[in-house]
């Protein structure tokens, strides 16, 4: 089974810190799907999303709560991914951080 890993971003209002957490997953030494959930930022989040272009896909969910975000994700989430992991929208992580997750889940789902 070839792993595949889908990042959920819900954000609302993240322009300061957007740009960095997405960088982060870009980053990463594994292949990562983004998948950001929108809330009806008034900042510049949503021309930041934009920014990426391709690169990462936005959905509309305007003022909702997180809660709201998770499960209209798990609509938006390809078949094909195997693993599905939630960022704060103002965190980043190391490069590797994927990676090392997808490697400690697997080692616990061969147990």
């Amino acid at each position: 089974m070839e792993v595949r890993v889908c990042a959920v971003i819900p954000v609302l209002n993240e322009e300061q810190f957007i740009g960095k957490c997405i960088e982060s997953l870009l980053a990463q030494t594994m292949p990562v799907e983004i998948l950001v959930m929108e809330g009806g930022s008034t900042d510049s989040t949503k021309e930041i999303l934009a920014s990426f272009g391709d690169s990462i896909k936005v959905v509309d969910n305007p003022g909702k709560r997180v809660s709201n975000a998770r499960n209209l994700a798990l609509e938006h989430i390809g078949e094909d991914i195997t693993h599905c992991l939630e960022i704060i929208g103002h965190s980043w992580i190391d490069e590797d951080h994927v990676e090392k997750r997808v490697t400690d889940l697997l080692d616990l789902e061969s147990k």
